[in-house]
């Protein structure tokens, strides 16, 4: 019985062993199998990128909003009642094109008193002068001394009287082009603020309308003061170098984006 049990144990080794022997083949085989198959596969392509020191720009994203170029509060400069407006909103307007039509009647009348004061002026101007020119050829055989400097007084007053009354009548004409209240600016102008009837005042605080001028446009971008001090910084460092010409996209509301170049400024 002991030396059956031992010819049975030896078995079991030797099957053990048979086994064994078989499955480091197995894997040899598999071994060899997949080396195979690997060296049998296409190469992989590779890249290669080559890097060198440039200098690029310095992109950065801000929210903005447009502001008129040009806008203005149009007010009478002389009081009067509105009898024409000579524009269609909404239209463009040039320099000079008339808004509003006031009522010219009494600045017309200070025209013409204006006008008769300056040509009385005008006509006593010769005979002050006469007057002076006789005294002071006759000045110590007919006239004193001090007639003398009375008519020449009298030469300066008619001098000085002249000019007020041309400054006057200057002004008169002045106020009376006034009456017609025009646009200073190119632009459009806004639905009018008051109708034909309307009493204006000089400098009155209520506008008639709003001109604004829309080409061109600023765009006011807002940045915070923590980036300012850096980007002064790094360009005092040499780290960035401001350029004469910028280019900048806007993104309008509506998805669309308008380019532009326009010129840095150093902050």
């Amino acid at each position: 019985m002991k030396k059956k049990s031992h010819c049975l144990g030896l078995a079991a080794v030797l099957l053990t062993a048979a086994l064994g022997g078989m499955l480091f083949s197995s894997m040899i085989y598999a071994a060899t199998g997949t080396e195979g198959r690997k060296d049998q596969s296409a190469p992989k392509k590779v890249g290669v990128i080559t890097l060198h020191k440039a200098t690029v720009p310095r992109i950065v994203t801000l929210p903005g909003r447009a502001v008129a170029f040009e806008q203005v509060d149009i007010r009478p400069r002389v009081s009067g009642v509105i009898s024409k407006i000579l524009y269609t909103p909404g239209e463009k307007l040039e320099v000079g094109t008339p808004l509003f039509q006031l009522d010219d009647a009494s600045y017309v009348a200070a025209v013409a008193a204006a006008e008769a004061d300056a040509v009385k002026a005008k006509a006593n101007l010769p005979i002050a002068q006469a007057a002076y020119d006789r005294a002071k050829k006759l000045e110590g055989s007919g006239y004193t001394e001090a007639q003398v400097e009375t008519a020449k007084s009298g030469l300066a007053d008619a001098q000085a009287t002249l000019k007020a009354a041309e400054a006057a009548l200057t002004y008169a004409r002045i106020e009376r082009s006034w009456t017609t209240v025009s646009s200073p600016i190119q632009g459009y102008a806004e639905v009018t603020n008051v109708s034909v009837g309307d009493l204006v005042t000089s400098a009155q605080s209520d506008s008639l309308t709003t001109v604004t001028r829309l080409d061109p446009i600023d765009v006011d971008v807002l940045e915070t003061s923590t980036r300012i001090l850096s980007v002064r910084d790094q360009i005092e460092q040499g780290i960035l170098q401001p350029s004469e010409k910028m280019k900048a996209n806007l993104l309008l509301e509506n998805g669309d984006t308008y380019q532009g170049v326009g010129t840095s400024v150093a902050p």
